[in-house]
């Protein structure tokens, strides 16, 4: 197995996990981009790697990647809770077939993830048959439960979902699914475009409200002691005029 590839299944679950779960979250970003956020979670008992720490452990399986997910761009946070813990991986792309021809998370859904521009619609499909966990060699071990979660802001047309909450849809993945089952969905790309700019217009009357209250702040703050000082100032002059002495 190359490199890359043990790369690739360690973004879907920490090498040695058994039983783990992965969830990959798709979403838009407020600067109009897609957002791919992979949490993978195993038990404490079977994170801890010998003596060490549930931090330290999963500090020790990252570092042996570390330079191959930052090549990929993946940043990570480590989770630690009370009866698991893991990683999260995230990563950032332009458009959907960005995503979809990057990301490492759907190599281990499919051999293959299709995404063509047609028609004013990004159109995506899996390619083949799902890779079921008995698909890869030993040792490298796969999550017995995968789900990817898309929430766009738009809703997904021609859609083969699993479950759909608003505009967040929802395809599960275990040791029981058939190999036939597909993933495929396609996108609106100006209903898309306008999600982007909505946000990105929000994000900026964000940012200039804050600033507005900023100035508010400083103005008032200003004010507030040029009146202290004001009075400072009274109270001073009278008990210096009140202890002067003539002569």
């Amino acid at each position: 197995m190359t490199k890359i590839r043990k790369v690739l299944l360690f973004i879907i679950c920490i090498i040695l996990f058994t039983g783990c779960t992965a969830t990959e979250k798709v979403s838009l970003t407020d600067d109009g981009k897609i957002k791919e956020n992979v949490s993978v979670m195993e038990k404490n008992a079977d994170v801890l790697y010998g003596s060490s720490t549930l931090e330290e452990s999963i500090e020790q399986y990252l570092s042996e990647y570390e330079d191959a997910l930052r090549v990929r761009k993946y940043s990570y946070d480590i989770k630690i809770k009370d009866e698991e813990s893991g990683a999260v991986l995230t990563n950032t792309y332009d458009d959907m077939c960005s995503f979809i021809r990057k990301t490492s998370f759907s190599q281990y859904l499919y051999k293959k993830f299709n995404c063509a521009f047609k028609d004013g619609y990004y159109v995506v499909e899996s390619s083949g048959e799902f890779l079921r966990k008995d698909s890869f060699e030993e040792p490298w071990k796969v999550p017995d439960k995968i789900i990817l979660k898309i929430d766009l802001g738009v809703n997904l047309e021609e859609n083969n979902a699993d479950s759909v909450n608003k505009t967040t849809y929802t395809w599960n993945f275990d040791t029981d699914t058939p190999s036939s089952k597909e993933i495929k969905f396609k996108v609106n790309k100006s209903k898309l475009d306008g999600e982007k700019e909505r946000r990105i217009k929000e994000k900026q009357e964000a940012k200039t409200k804050k600033k507005i209250i900023n100035a508010f702040i400083l103005i008032f703050v200003i004010i507030i002691l040029a009146v202290v000082s004001y009075f400072v100032y009274k109270v001073l002059k009278k008990k210096y005029e009140n202890n002067k002495i003539d002569y």
